[in-house]
């Protein structure tokens, strides 16, 4: 697999399943959606697993995608992934051809079987924190530096108000770690992003748990974040 952009004709590849635990009747409408490009969905059989892929003419498109273009990837992997467990692909894996990913599944199939069955009645369940401001920002702020070796002690400051913005995001979710760690099978944390003043974090969740983990979820208190969002149920991109 590549994420090499060509113009040569290539396939994209969405995400990787196993048929016989696939409901027909959504596999039959993922194959009547427009995938990327609003290209055709197919599936490519191998001897563990079956992967979606679309026809691809220019794979430059994909390396700069639009938002239209990401979203058209997400719905044909949520919608997969209603009919049964999957495992979904980084957006931009593209093969060329369907022998290249014959080949893939049968190298490497029983490693994403292992993982699909892991995954087997998971569901990837999000909290999306905003953040309230912290007035001026003085302590994440990279000062200028002069001497002898600037470009060192930049990386420095740089290195510590990472550091501080990750001690933050993990002091934020703590207590979401706490009210629904036992709800969830694995948890996983997104850095802080400035620019955002966001933090996300995502939990996989046995599909029966999602009702209450939602209704857990609403009831956690953050007083340092500005409003709190509960997204889900959707495929384990968090987690693959």
């Amino acid at each position: 697999m590549t994420d090499v952009a060509t113009k040569a004709p290539q396939l994209l590849l969405y995400a990787m399943f196993d048929p016989e635990r696939t409901d027909a009747g959504t596999l039959r409408d993922v194959f009547d959606m427009s995938g990327v490009q609003d290209q055709p969905i197919r599936s490519i059989p191998g001897k563990d697993l079956s992967v979606l892929a679309s026809p691809v003419e220019d794979s430059s498109v994909i390396s700069s995608p639009s938002m239209g273009e990401v979203l058209a990837f997400k719905r044909v992997v949520d919608t997969a992934f209603q009919g049964g467990p999957l495992i979904p692909l980084r957006f931009g894996t593209l093969v060329r051809s369907n022998g290249q990913a014959e080949i893939v599944l049968q190298e490497k199939g029983h490693l994403y079987a292992d993982l699909l069955g892991r995954l087997d009645g998971q569901a990837e369940m999000g909290i999306c924190l905003s953040l309230k401001s912290e007035g001026n920002g003085e302590n994440d702020r990279i000062p200028s530096y002069r001497g002898d070796r600037p470009g060192t002690a930049y990386l420095l400051a740089r290195q510590q108000s990472l550091v501080r913005e990750r001690q933050r995001a993990e002091a934020l979710v703590a207590p979401f770690r706490e009210a629904l760690g036992s709800l969830a099978t694995s948890v996983s944390t997104s850095p802080r992003h400035d620019a955002e003043e966001s933090v996300s974090i995502a939990f996989l969740v046995p599909r029966k748990n999602v009702d209450r983990f939602r209704e857990i979820a609403g009831e956690v208190s953050v007083p340092a974040a500005r409003s709190v969002e509960v997204v889900g149920p959707w495929a384990p991109y968090s987690f693959v």
